[in-house]
């Protein structure tokens, strides 16, 4: 895997130079940034079920 180019930079290479990032923004605020308690449940069990299969205690 590269890490990237000038040209296509990966994100955590360029992330600390984004000051008004929708990613870093709540939903409520027109942003992506889901909080834990609004989240689906599905996600939560999803993703134990993933740690357990895999021999992950959490």
């Amino acid at each position: 895997m590269r890490y990237g180019s000038r040209i296509h930079p990966l994100g955590f290479k360029v992330s600390h130079q984004k000051t008004d990032d929708d990613v870093f923004r709540g939903i409520d605020e027109g942003g992506w940034l889901i909080p834990y308690e609004q989240e689906d449940p599905e996600i939560a069990k999803r993703y134990n079920a993933a740690l357990k299969a895999n021999g992950v205690v959490s």
